[in-house]
């Protein structure tokens, strides 16, 4: 089992764009970095106020010795923001910084403070931040604009999870499609969203600020494999190695860079097994867990399922919740009904790529497939490899 960013892809990623919808011409536009810009005359640098704020300040990046130290996608983000982060003591920790040289904004501590060339934006000071959480995919910053008096929250994630906490009429309606269309081309997405704050309240739970927010457009990555990858792919297949991918990213990109390097098959059926609005889906029709369950003779013929973190979680949880009350099923122990835990092989047999996935859940996915481990099914030992986090 590998993960995508960074072991089967390059560990850095490359910005490529943000696409917002505009409503004066009622369709999406790809606006572009003043460095892109520069290498190709014939696009310009459109990025609004708002979203050069919002990637100027929702991350976690400091600066250290004139480096940046932090995530790799947020350092690559904020380098196209034509921001620059002031290394001043709150920067510091609190036994480096005292506490009479910290800087503060009507009576709030600044976290960080962020300086831009005045023809491009107002300095920014970040007063609080809410850390990436994988549960809710996402993470978000309250920040006060000095120049205009104001305090906005700016939050970036998956898609699904922004499309969730803002207000529907500022989400276009081809929101979907244009996610897909950069999905298909596997690239990394993730989404903007913002709100003013008309009074700051630290106290507030962080789901009353992420809530109601207006929809700021889509931040686009280009995360192209390594050079090395797909000859490893099909050196690891040819001695009877199988191959999973396990990664949190979106599945239509999951899956796009699986068919580049050969984890699946440009000649076989591929099935997405997804669960969202309570539905599960199956290639994005809806379906109920029993007609899984009964189609489990036709999933059988076809080896090549991509299986959203949200259908494993759920299924699991279902049929164990489900079968344990009737005293038929426990999975953890081995007592599943046949029909179950026929179809419970086949995910785990036939699942080539398993995407969207929470730390907690790739956890438990190697355990099943360590637990459930058969030579006769082609395999007798489980392997994981990816980053320090993985």
């Amino acid at each position: 089992c590998s993960d995508k960013t960074g072991t089967l892809t390059e560990e850095l990623l490359s910005f490529k764009l943000i696409s917002s919808f505009l409503s004066s011409s009622n369709k999406f536009e790809d606006q572009f970095s003043e460095e892109a810009a520069k290498k190709n005359k014939h696009i310009f640098p459109t990025f609004s106020k708002i979203q050069r704020q919002i990637i100027a300040s929702c991350h976690s990046i400091m600066v250290y010795n004139n480096e940046f130290i932090g995530d790799p996608l947020d350092i690559e983000m904020f380098k196209n923001s034509s921001y620059c982060l002031v290394e001043n003591e709150n920067s510091k920790s609190d036994n480096q910084a005292d506490q009479n040289d910290k800087l503060f904004y009507q009576g709030y501590e600044v976290l960080q403070e962020l300086t831009c060339n005045k023809s491009l934006g107002s300095p920014i000071f970040i007063l609080k931040r809410f850390q990436f959480d994988a549960d809710v995919q996402r993470m978000s910053v309250i920040v006060a604009i000095t120049k205009e008096n104001q305090n906005y929250i700016y939050t970036k994630g998956s898609p699904e999870s922004i499309h969730k906490i803002c207000k529907q009429q500022t989400i276009p309606n081809d929101f979907s499609n244009k996610l897909q269309e950069f999905t298909n081309e596997g690239y990394r997405v993730l989404a903007l969203a913002y709100s003013q704050i008309n009074e700051v309240d630290f106290e507030k739970d962080r789901n009353q600020y992420e809530a109601n927010l207006t929809f700021a457009g889509f931040l686009v990555f280009e995360n192209k494999l390594k050079p090395e990858t797909t000859e490893h792919i099909k050196l690891l297949k040819n001695n009877d190695v199988q191959v999973r991918m396990v990664t949190g990213d979106n599945p239509e990109t999951s899956l796009n860079i699986a068919k580049q390097c050969g984890i699946l098959s440009l000649n076989q059926q591929i099935n997405l097994l997804d669960y969202s609005n309570n539905q599960f889906t199956m290639n994005g029709k809806k379906s109920d867990l029993d007609q899984f369950i009964n189609s489990a003779s036709f999933v059988q013929g076809q080896e090549q399922l991509v299986i959203t973190g949200n259908f494993f979680e759920e299924f699991l949880q279902n049929k164990t919740n489900q079968n344990s009350q009737q005293n038929q099923c426990d999975i953890e122990s081995n007592t599943c009904s046949k029909r179950t835990s026929l179809f419970f092989t086949l995910i785990l047999q036939y699942g080539k790529v398993f995407a969207r996935m929470k730390p907690d859940q790739k956890q438990s996915l190697i355990h099943l497939l360590q637990k459930y481990q058969n030579p006769e099914q082609g395999y007798s030992f489980v392997g994981m490899c990816g980053d320090g986090v993985n």
